[in-house]
């Protein structure tokens, strides 16, 4: 299992600066189970989730957890 440390965009190739295209992230990784500090880049393509870390159930509940509604407008719960 790896940890993201940080994301880098290259904009050069990408035709609005708003919204840049997946395939331009790249992701500075490092091994989470290792006792070494390696850090890795690895492409926006090569990275994916295991099946079943990220549901629309679990998000339901992050949602309730953390946002409120009032007067038909969500927002973010203070702490």
């Amino acid at each position: 299992m790896y940890a993201i440390i940080s994301r880098d965009v290259s904009w050069r190739d990408s035709e609005t600066p708003s919204f840049p295209h997946a395939s331009l992230y790249s992701y500075r990784v490092r091994k989470l189970d290792s006792f070494k500090e390696d850090v890795m880049t690895v492409e926006a393509g090569r990275l994916r989730r295991t099946k079943g870390v990220y549901t629309r159930e679990k998000n339901r509940v992050l949602l309730k957890h953390f946002s409120e509604q009032k007067q038909k407008v969500w927002i973010i719960k203070v702490s």
